[in-house]
């Protein structure tokens, strides 16, 4: 997003930080999703989806490395998520799957607001700058702290 011009804030600590920034992402905004569609009704929301078994791996190292030794802002991200603030596969695998499906219901009723990006399966600029009616950049679409069939998380511009 910040290639294309957009202030970014990854993993905001709260709503100061996603307002002071033109796109925000990960477990911060993806919880506040229809808040933030309410307080920006005209703002647009990009769900990354990604292979359910690569997703619960990195999620799983993710947590695990980061333990509960973390700011508390992170460990409420995480138990606004998932109801936890430690990892477990099957809560991880049932909330991932009934968020993706809340927000694409959700969203239903609120046209050319939300994209669906699987950046995992090719998903890039073809698809990202039409939603955003943004030109198409030269440069390759950035994959970036990337582990093998790792994707990014949802976020909003």
């Amino acid at each position: 997003m910040s290639r294309l011009g957009y202030r970014v804030k990854h993993g905001p600590r709260n709503v100061d930080e996603i307002e002071a920034n033109d796109f925000s992402n990960d477990l911060g905004v993806a919880w506040r999703y229809r808040f933030l569609h309410h307080a920006y009704p005209r703002a647009k929301f990009i769900l990354t989806v990604r292979d359910i078994e690569s997703w619960l791996r990195s999620s799983e190292v993710h947590a695990r490395a980061a333990g509960l030794r973390v700011p508390l802002r992170r460990l409420e991200n995480r138990y606004m998520c998932f109801g936890r603030i430690d990892f477990d596969r099957d809560v991880f695998r049932n909330r991932y799957e009934d968020h993706n499906s809340a927000v694409i219901d959700y969203f239903s009723s609120f046209p050319g607001r939300l994209l669906v990006l699987d950046i995992c399966a090719g998903d890039g600029w073809e698809k990202l700058c039409p939603f955003l009616r943004a030109a198409v950049p030269t440069i390759p679409f950035p994959v970036e702290n990337r582990t093998p069939r790792e994707s990014l998380s949802s976020g909003v511009v």
